[in-house]
């Protein structure tokens, strides 16, 4: 489970502080997506007020600690399609 990314505990408390401040108050700024999914979809909306801070607690470093990205063929990192389901099946469950 995980992967050498969350062997950095340094990296891994950055990355969970990180995710908890964008779930709730999430900016074009503070996003990774590419131009084109912004146009799209535009920024993901807050989450404020759907989920408890003692929430984001349980599910933030679940989802740090589950998620192994992996670079493809253009060095672009990719999601499994099983870890996209799980954090959406744990968001359900909390929201």
């Amino acid at each position: 489970m995980g992967s050498d990314f969350c062997n950095n505990t340094e990296l891994r408390a950055l990355s969970i502080e990180f995710l908890k401040d964008y779930i709730n108050e999430p900016t074009r700024a503070k996003g990774y997506c590419e131009d084109m999914s912004y146009n799209k979809f535009g920024k993901m909306p807050s989450l404020k007020g759907f989920i408890k801070k003692s929430e984001l607690d349980i599910v933030v470093p679940w989802v740090i600690d589950n998620f192994s990205p992996k670079k493809d063929k253009d060095g672009k990192y990719k999601v499994s399609s099983k870890i996209k389901y799980k954090v959406i099946l744990l968001l359900y469950i909390f929201i």
